[in-house]
Parts: C-alpha cells; sequence; structure tokens
C-alpha cells in the first residue's frame, strides 16, 4: 500500500513538473516565442568592458532566473551623423522566465549564440540581433525552441504592447520549422499556447 502511494505521489510529482503546453500559433506563434526568449539578451546596456574582467556576467529574465553571458566581445564605431556599438556572446539560460502565456511561465534552460548590433543615426536606432541555438520550454510547457535568424527592432519598441520586426532564418518548435523573411507585428512577452492532454 505504502509503495503504491509512493509511486503515486511520484507520479503526480511528475506530471507538476512537466507541463503539457505546447508552443501554438504556428509560424506567428514562432516569431513571438523568439521575441519573448531573447528579449533578457536585448537588455546588454549593463555589460561592459570593465566587467567583463570580473568574471560570471549574467543578465536577469523579467520573471525569475537568468541569462549568464560568456565569451563577450565589444566593437564600437562611429562616423558622420552615426554610430554602431557591436557585442557578441554566448547566452546561456539558467531557469530563465522570460515567457509567459495564459498556462503559466516558461522556464527556459539552453544555449543561444548572440551578435546584438545597434546602429543610431539622426533620430533613429536599430537593434539587430543574430541568434542561433535551441532552448528547451519547461515550467508550464513542455516544448523547444530551436533558432537560426536575424531579428530587427526599433529601439525602444519591445516596451510597448505590440512589436513590429524584420525576422530572418529559420524557427522550429514541436509544431514545424518555419522560414521567415518579412516584417512581422507580435505582441510583447506573451507567448501563443496551444495545451494538450498528452
Amino acid at each position: 500500500m505504502m509503495r503504491k502511494i509512493a509511486l503515486m505521489s511520484a507520479c503526480l510529482l511528475a506530471m507538476a513538473c512537466g507541463g503539457t503546453a505546447k508552443i501554438g500559433g504556428g509560424k506567428q506563434g514562432a516569431a513571438q516565442a523568439m521575441l519573448a526568449s531573447s528579449e533578457p539578451t536585448q537588455n546588454t546596456s549593463s555589460l561592459n568592458v570593465v566587467s567583463a574582467f570580473f568574471g560570471n556576467l549574467s543578465l536577469p529574465c523579467d520573471h525569475g532566473g537568468e541569462v549568464r553571458v560568456k565569451n563577450l566581445n565589444l566593437d564600437v564605431s562611429a562616423g558622420g551623423n552615426s554610430a554602431s556599438t557591436g557585442m557578441s556572446f554566448s547566452a546561456e539560460f539558467a531557469n530563465c522566465k522570460s515567457a509567459t502565456s495564459d498556462a503559466g511561465d516558461a522556464v527556459l534552460n539552453g544555449t543561444l549564440s548572440v551578435s546584438n548590433l545597434i546602429k543610431a543615426g539622426s533620430g533613429s536606432a536599430l537593434l539587430q540581433q543574430t541568434l542561433k541555438g535551441k532552448l528547451s520550454f519547461g515550467g508550464a510547457f513542455n516544448d523547444f525552441l530551436d533558432a537560426d535568424v536575424v531579428q530587427e527592432l526599433s529601439a525602444g519598441v519591445a516596451n510597448g504592447p505590440m512589436v513590429s520586426m524584420v525576422l530572418k532564418g529559420t524557427v522550429a518548435n514541436s509544431g514545424g520549422s518555419y522560414s521567415f523573411d518579412e516584417s512581422i507585428s507580435v505582441t510583447g512577452d506573451k507567448i501563443v499556447v496551444d495545451v494538450t492532454t498528452k
């Protein structure tokens, strides 16, 4: 009897730990999940050359956890009426909760190779991100995101409810693999969810 109770408890615990939500919304949902996942890697203003000499660097995720930054490289250039700042690093997601949904938080783990290029001109600024790697979606989810994309965002636009971005490359999840070479509008840090009963 005690053994049956222990087994039932283990099963319930396993069910609680492993969510059933999937990334929904097809191509649109994949783009939205990509933006929500990459949000912590956009917040690189706190990373600088001095901090690179003091070991571990990390970027906080909005709802808990962190992204650990490794192999940071900086490149700053200016000329005429424009300037650009380049930054590349390896982003290790450690229980990062940067994506929410109606089913609950997605807990992200995995590694992305990130290259950020900020282009500032007269009255405009653009963040161009190259993202490559695979993230597992845990928490309320049981899914993944496999990306090899370049996304371009107007500076400051990610703070609003709607984000317009240019996305080029491929993004895959359990729903399929999607190719992009277009401008697409997505909504903040909330991802489309497809809840299954499996």
